[in-house]
């Protein structure tokens, strides 16, 4: 099933590259999940998101067969955001803006659901879309 009436979509979240989706597939379950249901919100249909599902999880295998070095710390903002698929480092000054380093991440984790709309509004702000917003926000609940 092809979803290319919906290409308006995932370039509006910012999904231009095969690399976002191939990041989706390497989080969580829950995080999957999140943003399935956050597809399906946008209009997605239910068979649509299946095939999405189906996608992830054949991404998910062929990544599991060639598994990724993890860097146990990360000591700068940069290199967090470097670490992440595709590489985000580029929005280390939009992070450093905000007052937002290394040692905030577990803090960042920790935050309630309006707080971390408020951060996530001054980063998309700084012109960050809405899938590297998600692929943030699951690093961060990664490193913590």
């Amino acid at each position: 099933m092809s979803l290319s009436h919906h290409v308006e979509l995932f370039s509006f979240l910012g999904i231009t590259e095969p690399s976002y989706l191939q990041s989706v597939a390497r989080l969580s379950k829950n995080l999957s999940d999140e943003f399935i249901a956050c597809l399906r919100e946008r209009g997605l249909v239910f068979v649509e998101s299946l095939v999405i599902r189906t996608a992830l999880n054949s991404l998910r295998r062929s990544a599991q067969s060639s598994p990724e070095i993890k860097q146990e710390e990360d000591p700068t903002v940069e290199m967090f955001l470097a670490r992440l698929h595709p590489d985000l480092a580029r929005h280390a000054p939009s992070l450093r803006g905000l007052g937002i380093d290394i040692t905030h991440m577990p803090v960042l984790a920790e935050l309630d659901a309006d707080s971390y709309a408020e951060l996530e509004n001054a980063l998309a702000a700084e012109g960050l879309t809405w899938v590297e917003l998600f692929l943030i926000k699951a690093g961060i609940h990664n490193y913590a």
